[in-house]
């Protein structure tokens, strides 16, 4: 009788176990399979259930050879020079695929990029360029300047004009980085919060925009946006947070007054500043939100406009605008940054900018034939 009465026991403690452990097991396999560090961005922070391809489409453009220079590869005490030194966050970071690549392949043009790692304000680290000799060792007709438009008042309210950066201590800087740069980001135990949270947020989202917790919001569409045929639009939570702040005309008349005098700056030394300003996500399809009502409209771009700028500035929002009337996939569907296809696009109107030319002919364009996708 003991014998049977403690067989019970166990098997209702197996069972008990079993009930706790059993869908957690679910839902890291769930994860597993679904959840992968090589899809966009907005997929991963937001934990979003995804089997398509939909990458598999822009393959050929992750894979082209990087055409422009890293400011991490140089040695910058010695003389260097480029057509362009392009300061920027995100939007200058992916690679293969980003504007510069498509600038620096085009006419063989010599691009310096200013690596994101070394720096998380544009604004600033130009700034500090100005006030160091950096500029001495590399010579430069332009300087691009880009910025997304979520950080823009943000980064300009955390401005330090009396820090530097010179050829010294930013040699120093990219040694120190280079041996900090690999970090260990272990999120696949099978106790990991990417196995809870991936179970929840998918199910919240059919409760939620943003699953009540999640960084990416998840919204339907009056139409196709991208090539995977889905009414339906991510963005990153930050792109709605900032939108009263980014909205304030004092603060837009603030930024555009510095960069005037950055611009002011630079013309002494002979360097010609173009400014590059990036719509977020929810911004840029703003007017596609099915329920945009719940949602308040983002005017920086309209304020921002009608300001008188004395440098070079492109106006992606406006560009981009009119190519979405005829084509998908202008931003990534997964991710909060720009497709192929729309950086290829920025790159053409720098080329007018920096070449002087009101037009490019078919000839002289960057090829941006992504007729796979469509």
């Amino acid at each position: 009788a003991v014998y049977l009465f403690s067989i019970l026991i166990m098997r209702r403690f197996i069972l008990k176990t079993l009930i706790f452990v059993l869908p957690v097991f679910i839902a890291y396999l769930l994860s597993k399979i679904y959840y992968s560090t090589a899809k966009g961005d907005l997929l991963r922070i937001g934990y979003i259930m995804d089997n398509s391809n939909y990458r598999d489409l822009f393959n050929k453009e992750f894979k082209r050879k990087i055409f422009f220079t890293n400011i991490s590869d140089l040695d910058v005490r010695c003389q260097h020079k480029y057509d362009v030194l392009a300061i920027g966050d995100s939007f200058s970071e992916q690679g293969s695929f980003s504007y510069l690549n498509y600038l620096a392949e085009k006419d063989s043009m010599r691009i310096l990029h200013f690596d994101r790692f070394l720096q998380r304000n544009p604004i600033q680290t130009l700034l500090s360029v100005l006030e160091g000799d950096l500029i001495d060792y590399i010579k430069v007709d332009y300087i691009l300047i880009q910025l997304v438009e979520r950080n823009l008042i943000k980064r300009l309210r955390k401005i330090d004009s009396t820090k530097k950066i010179s050829s010294y201590s930013l040699n120093n800087l990219i040694n120190e980085s280079k041996k900090n740069k690999e970090r260990n980001n272990n999120r696949d135990g099978f106790f990991s919060d990417r196995t809870i949270k991936f179970l929840l947020y998918n199910i919240f989202y059919f409760l939620d925009d943003n699953a009540f917790f999640s960084e990416t919001y998840r919204v339907e569409t009056k139409e196709v946006l991208f090539s995977n045929n889905k009414k339906e639009l991510l963005f990153y939570f930050r792109d709605l947070d900032r939108v009263e702040l980014n909205n304030n005309v004092e603060s837009i008349s603030k930024l555009n007054n510095t960069l005037n005098n950055l611009s002011e700056r630079l013309k002494k030394k002979d360097i010609k500043l173009i400014v590059l300003l990036c719509p977020d996500k929810f911004d840029f399809y703003y007017k596609n939100i099915v329920k945009k009502n719940k949602y308040p409209e983002p005017l920086f771009f309209k304020y921002f406009e009608e300001i008188e700028k004395d440098y070079l500035y492109i106006n992606s929002k406006s560009i981009l605008t009119k190519e979405m009337e005829h084509k998908k996939d202008i931003y990534l569907y997964d991710d909060s940054h720009w497709s192929p296809y729309g950086a290829k696009i920025i790159a053409n109107e720098l080329t007018k900018v920096i070449f002087k030319k009101n037009t490019i002919s078919q000839d002289e364009k960057i090829n941006i034939d992504l007729h796979e996708i469509y």
